[in-house]
């Protein structure tokens, strides 16, 4: 069995201090990681919505705007049936 290792007081700060840092980077990297894959999502639907709006062929924004609400109301009552 090994010895408890003793740390003065400024020692152990140091530690505890090292050691919120590590783990605020670990959080960090997973909320840099959400970002990025958010961003990639948005592009994707964005891309989506370029594509189906030519696909439908709309002319004008009154008719994109109204399918955007139409679907985005579709895809608000399906997660709310989850």
């Amino acid at each position: 069995m090994s010895a408890p290792i003793r740390l003065d007081a400024s020692s152990a700060e140091s530690f505890c201090n090292a050691m919120d840092v590590s783990r605020l980077e670990q959080e960090n990297a997973a909320k840099d990681q959400q970002i990025a894959t958010l961003k990639a999502d948005k592009k994707r639907a964005e891309k989506a919505l370029e594509l189906a709006c030519r696909y439908h062929r709309f002319d004008d924004f009154k008719t994109v705007r109204s399918e955007i609400e139409f679907f985005a109301q579709q895809a608000q009552e399906q997660e709310a049936e989850k």
